[in-house]
């Protein structure tokens, strides 16, 4: 077909024929056309033109048919009328009958994005109108304004002014200085005070009553406020000032009450004594606004309470009581001269001495001699008739009243101990219904006296037992967990000794009242003592006698103590005995801190003489003892804990507790 003819696409739709621009077509009988008058001729052929199309949508699948003796194609070299095959005769090429020519128009024709924009054009072309209306309204707006702006902008003005002046435009033209007037500022120069406006440059703030201009620089521009209350006398009687912003008030000082009256406020005086409890052991003294408190006789005021009057121990402050054998006596505010404990006072009122061993027979147990002395008594052992002998007797001496099978077992890292040689010795047991069924040794200690049993304060430190033994049965009480054997050698379940062995029970006993718990392995050791009463009375005997309590401090440097306690040898848990060395001397102190971490005043550090000779936990309570030169024993120390090397060891002084254990002890 010829160049020019159709020039946007090659028309499948109403045609019957495909040209590659070389050919001719005559297509009189064209289904589609409305004539056969719709054909343009150029000279050598018939060209196929429909100008009008009698359906209005096209079917695409319309099949064009040459019909033999109606239709004339006449095609030259045009791909569209070969053979199926393809192949080209340079001559009329007929198709078959009923051939789709718009299969080949899929081989002939590429699609175009020319197309699908034009159709969406088609299909939004009101959206693109509207759009490029939008458009042309604001550039229209635009340069209308632009314009109105730039025929009524005012030409500038230039004027000097003055540094209280300001430039004003008059019109487009005209322009002049103007006075600047702070008073019209916002927010206002003078806050709530009145500006004034001077007729040249400034202004001033007119303060009003309770403000001034600051006298400093005398700032007219600024009002603070007056304090009132720096004058002393603006307020009256016992009344204080307090200022305020403007203004100030007065109040009543403390301990007056306000009452209001014509003239003002008048302050007065509380009476705080008409509460009769202001004062404790005094008496109130109502003053100008206060009170203080006059203490009764006896008593002295509290310097940490000044409401309280505090008890005056006369006793401390002076020796009131100066008849023979006689003490002072404290009482609550007041204070008594009594007879010393040993006497009584007669009908002379004089304090004379008391002889128990005549008033009574039970002053003594069986086995001692009572003999009397000034204020006291002894017993004494009943056999030794040349000497009294209360206690700490030395058993070992061959002078000895009592002689005894001495029985020797062999011991392990210690010495053996002889059979009666330590009758003071006590062990601490668990009673067999507690714990599995068979004593279990809790702790040693020492007899002291016929009633009581001295040893450490954390063997019955309730805490501390729970934490270390488990009981098979919830005993009765805390005390009736315990069974107490004394001057017993061997404490084997099968022994004659233990056997034989009388049972004591504990009715009391009392812990120092600063004792400090040995609950870690780094606890101080504070005041690890106990002293126990038994329930019943100890008669003294050749197996059973207390040792002596210390008169003075006797620890000290480089002495060797003996330590009694039980360990097992052979099958057998007897007594075994070790000396140890006090260690109280400043090069010694570095070792004993390293060794035992903190011991406090009351204790000592002491360690083993021989390396191979230890104490243990188990010892907790044994009692280290000294011989004096008299042949008698005194305890010295008792056992509370082992250093980080068992030879070292920390002992509670016994001498640092001597009075508050003879206030305790019962004889």
């Amino acid at each position: 077909m010829s160049a020019g003819i159709y020039p946007n696409r090659q028309h499948f739709d109403n045609l019957s024929y495909i040209s590659d621009g070389r050919d001719r077509i005559s297509y009189v009988n064209d289904p589609y056309a409305s004539s056969s008058n719709n054909v343009a001729h150029d000279g050598n052929s018939i060209v196929l033109r429909p100008t009008e199309l009698n359906r209005s949508n096209r079917d695409r699948n319309t099949v064009y048919s040459y019909r033999s003796g109606q239709d004339n194609i006449y095609g030259y070299n045009n791909a569209a009328f070969s053979d199926i095959s393809g192949g080209d005769t340079r001559g009329p090429s007929i198709r078959s009958q009923h051939t789709n020519l718009y299969d080949l128009q899929k081989h002939f024709e590429k699609p175009k994005s020319k197309g699908k924009v034009s159709k969406i054009c088609s299909k939004y072309w009101y959206i693109f109108t509207l759009l490029i209306l939008i458009i042309l309204v604001a550039l229209g707006l635009g340069i209308g304004l632009g314009i109105f702006y730039s025929k009524n902008k005012a030409e500038q003005c230039y004027l000097p002014c003055d540094s209280s002046q300001k430039l004003v435009q008059l019109n487009s033209t005209h322009c002049e200085c103007q006075l600047i007037n702070e008073c019209e500022f916002e927010p206002r120069v003078c806050q709530q005070f009145v500006c004034i406006k001077y007729n040249g440059s400034g202004y001033e703030c007119e303060c009003t009553t309770g403000f001034q201009h600051p006298p400093i620089d005398n700032n007219l521009t600024v009002c603070e406020d007056i304090n009132e209350c720096e004058n002393r006398s603006i307020c009256g009687e016992h009344q204080i000032c307090n200022n305020t912003y403007g203004s100030y008030f007065c109040s009543c000082k403390s301990g007056y009450q306000t009452i209001a009256t014509t003239n003002g406020i008048q302050c007065q005086d509380i009476d705080e004594c008409l509460n009769g409890s202001r004062c404790s052991n005094g008496q109130c003294v109502n003053n100008n606004g206060s009170f203080s408190c006059v203490c009764n006789s006896g008593f002295q005021l509290d310097v940490f309470h000044p409401l309280h009057c505090e008890d005056i121990d006369e006793c401390l402050s002076s020796n009131n009581c100066t008849g023979d054998n006689e003490i002072c006596s404290n009482t609550v505010g007041s204070y008594q001269c009594i007879c010393a404990q040993g006497y009584r006072r007669d009908g002379n009122n004089h304090c004379i001495n008391i002889n128990e061993c005549a008033e009574s027979t039970t002053t003594c147990d069986i086995n001692s001699r009572c003999e009397d002395r000034n204020g006291s008594f002894a017993c004494c052992i009943k056999t030794i008739a040349n000497e009294c002998i209360e206690c700490g007797y030395d058993y070992s001496n061959s002078s000895a009243v009592v002689n005894t099978h001495v029985r020797r077992a062999r011991m392990i890292n210690g010495q053996p101990v002889e059979t009666g040689h330590f009758p003071w010795v006590a062990a601490l047991l668990i009673k067999q219904q507690y714990y599995n069924s068979e004593p279990r040794y809790v702790c040693s200690a020492s007899l002291v006296s016929s009633w009581n049993v001295i040893t450490a304060a954390h063997c019955l430190d309730k805490q501390y037992f729970r934490n270390n033994w488990n009981l098979t049965t919830e005993p009765r009480s805390f005390e009736d967990i315990f069974d107490i054997r004394i001057g017993v050698h061997n404490l084997s379940l099968n022994s004659t000794d233990f056997l034989h062995s009388q049972s004591y029970s504990i009715a009391n006993f009392t812990i120092h009242s600063n004792y400090e718990p040995l609950d870690t392995e780094h606890a101080v050791v504070k005041n690890d003592v106990v002293l126990i009463k038994l329930t019943e009375r100890i008669q003294r005997s050749s197996t059973t006698d207390w040792i002596c309590l210390p008169t003075s401090v006797n620890v000290h440097d480089q002495e060797i103590l003996k330590v009694v306690s039980y360990s097992n040898t052979e099958d057998n848990f007897i007594q075994q005995q070790l000396n140890i060395r006090v260690l109280n001397n400043q090069e010694s102190q570095s070792e004993c801190q390293r060794q035992l971490n903190n011991i406090a005043e009351d204790a000592f550090c002491a360690i083993s003489t021989d390396d191979s000779s230890l104490l243990g936990p188990g010892d907790s309570g044994a009692g280290s003892m000294l011989l004096t030169n008299n042949h008698h024993w005194q305890l010295a120390g008792i056992m509370s804990k082992t250093g980080l090397q068992k030879a070292y060891s920390a002992m509670t002084n016994v001498s640092m507790h001597t009075n508050w254990l003879q206030s305790l002890i019962e004889r």
